[in-house]
């Protein structure tokens, strides 16, 4: 049964995690990254400073705020203390949430967030182009990026209808985190009470 397979995939996870380096790219961007008004402007070594001009981004001490109470929780947690009673997100979410158990779909979400992927390396060429090839070192998969809901998916093991909605609301969330009023589905008490019935 694939399900199997995707759930013994799930638990190699923690000794793979150990053999993982950081996102090395990422730290670099966000070292070298710096905001002036509503303009960001990242300028790494030996590279020509590049803007992203009229974001209507936070103010970077409002950033800095943000950042330092983020680290603060778990550093894999990006969901915020957000809660919109009636938001639209919600009310999709829950509707998700409402829907019978579809092993296919358990399946392939599994196979989705536990997947690893090689990270990519990019060249760039005086001319401005650049090109990405993959390297061999490899990413963290989406599971691994998500403590707290890695957790909850274990201790979900046995209950599949619970562990296919964590697996719906993530990628819900992932599709919709820029809309107003998003959550993380797995840290709210009235997904997760939805998750429980008819299990």
């Amino acid at each position: 049964m694939k399900l199997k397979k995707h759930l013994d995939n799930l638990a190699k996870i923690q000794s793979t995690e150990s053999q993982m380096d950081d996102d090395s790219d990422y730290k670099m961007f966000l070292d070298n990254v710096k905001f002036e008004g509503s303009n960001m402007i990242y300028q790494g070594k030996n590279t020509a400073p590049v803007v992203y001009y009229g974001l209507n981004l936070l103010n970077p001490q409002t950033v800095d705020e943000a950042s330092n109470n983020s680290s603060k929780k778990d550093s894999n947690n990006s969901c915020g203390s957000r809660r919109h009673e009636n938001s639209n997100f919600r009310v999709k979410i829950m509707k998700i949430l409402s829907k019978p158990y579809d092993e296919e779909k358990h399946e392939r979400l599994m196979k989705a967030i536990t997947e690893y992927k090689p990270k990519e390396k990019s060249t760039y060429f005086s001319s401005g182009r650049a090109k990405c090839f993959p390297s061999k070192k490899m990413k963290k998969s989406l599971l691994d990026q998500h403590r707290d809901l890695k957790r909850m998916i274990r201790a979900a093991a046995k209950d599949n209808l619970k562990q296919l909605n964590l697996l719906r609301g993530y990628f819900f969330w992932r599709e919709n985190l820029s809309d107003e009023g998003s959550f993380c589905p797995w840290t709210d008490k009235e997904c997760v009470a939805v998750q429980s019935e008819g299990s």
